[in-house]
C-alpha cells in the first residue's frame, strides 16, 4: 500500500497538530509522476474522458460545455459526450485553466492512490487535477466543502490564503464575506499545501504553468455523528418515538421533555464508537485480469 499521507506531508506530527484548524505547507517531498503527472492527463484525454468531468476556467468564469465535448453523433447508441482533446488544448493554449474531476476513476494510479489515503485518514477521498498556463487565474477565491491537499506536480502557481470569519463555517462564503488573509506562496513542483475546510483559496500563475492534484477529504462534524446517534438511539426507544400531546391535554409537557431529555441522554452514553463512526470507503475488490474472459469461457448453465 502507498505511504499516500507522507506523498502530502513531511510531518504528520505537524499536521495532527493544526489539523482543521489552521494551513500547513510541505516541502521536499519529491516527485509524483509514479501517481500522476501530465503524460497521465494526456492519455486520459486521448483515451476519452466523459465531457461532465472536465472543465475550463478563466479568471472565474466557465467555458459553456458544448466548447469542451465532442460533435455529437446522432447514429451513436450511447449518448455519452466525451470530451475532444484538441478543443480542450486549443483553449489551454488559450489561457484558460483545465479542471479534471473525479480523477481516480479514470487514472489507476490515482485510484491506489486515493484508496490508500483513505485507508490512512478514514476519510472518502476525491481527487481533481488543475492544468494552469502561465500567467492566469482559473477559479475565483473560493472555499470548500472538505479538507484540501494541494500536491504540486508540475511547475509553480502562487496561492492566496485568508481565515474565515468562523472556525468551520456553517455556510460558503461569499465574496463581500469577511477573511483574514494568513498566507501568501508560491508552491513549487515537490510541495503540499493543506487547507482545512473554510479557508478561502485563489491560485494563479505566475511566469511558469502549473499542474496540482486537489486531494479533497468529506471530514465529518460531531454534530452529524450526535444526529446518527440520536437517531439510532430513538429508533429503539419506544417512549422516545411517543407523539407530543397536544393542547387540550392536561399534562405537564416540561416535566415530560425532562423525562425525554434524560432518557435520550442515558441511552446515548451507551453508544459505542464503533457502531457510529464514519471510516473509509471499503477497499475495492480485487479484479482478475482474467474475469471477463473466464466469464465467455463458462457453459451457461441451466434457466
Amino acid at each position: 500500500m502507498l505511504q499516500s499521507i507522507a506523498r502530502l506531508v513531511a510531518d504528520p506530527a505537524a499536521l495532527a497538530a493544526v489539523w482543521e484548524r489552521e494551513p500547513l505547507l510541505s516541502t521536499d517531498l519529491g516527485g509524483f509522476d509514479d501517481v500522476f503527472g501530465v503524460a497521465e492527463v494526456q492519455r486520459m484525454l486521448v483515451e476519452g474522458l466523459p465531457a461532465s468531468t472536465v472543465r475550463l476556467f478563466s479568471r472565474g468564469r466557465a467555458l459553456p460545455p458544448d466548447q469542451v465535448a465532442r460533435p455529437a453523433n446522432p447514429n451513436a447508441r450511447n449518448h455519452l459526450r466525451l470530451a475532444d482533446y484538441r478543443r480542450v488544448a486549443a483553449h489551454v493554449r488559450e489561457g484558460y485553466t483545465l479542471v479534471l474531476d473525479e480523477v481516480q476513476s479514470h487514472s489507476p494510479r490515482v485510484a491506489e492512490f486515493a484508496d490508500a489515503l483513505a485507508a490512512q485518514t478514514g476519510y472518502a477521498v476525491d481527487c481533481t487535477a488543475f492544468l494552469t498556463p502561465p500567467h492566469s487565474q482559473g477559479v475565483a477565491p473560493h472555499t470548500d466543502a472538505a479538507s484540501l491537499f494541494l500536491r504540486q506536480v508540475h511547475g509553480a502557481k502562487r496561492w492566496r490564503i485568508s481565515a474565515p470569519a468562523q472556525l468551520w463555517p456553517a455556510r460558503r462564503w461569499r465574496e463581500g464575506d469577511p477573511a483574514r488573509p494568513v498566507l501568501d506562496v508560491v508552491l513549487e513542483a515537490g510541495q503540499c499545501l493543506y487547507l482545512p475546510r473554510g479557508y478561502v483559496h485563489v491560485g494563479e500563475t505566475l511566469e511558469r504553468p502549473s499542474m496540482h492534484l486537489a486531494a479533497s477529504m468529506d471530514v465529518p462534524a460531531w454534530g452529524s455523528l450526535l444526529e446518527a446517534a440520536v437517531r439510532a438511539v430513538v429508533a429503539d426507544a419506544q417512549p422516545l418515538r411517543e407523539p407530543l400531546p397536544p393542547l387540550f391535554a392536561e399534562v405537564d409537557r416540561q416535566r415530560l421533555l425532562r423525562e425525554r431529555v434524560a432518557l435520550l441522554t442515558e441511552r446515548l452514553a451507551k453508544v459505542q464508537w464503533s457502531e457510529l463512526a464514519p471510516g473509509a470507503p471499503p477497499s475495492p475488490v480485487p479484479v482478475d485480469a482474467g474475469d471477463l474472459a473466464a466469464a465467455l469461457d463458462t457453459p451457461p448453465g441451466p434457466r
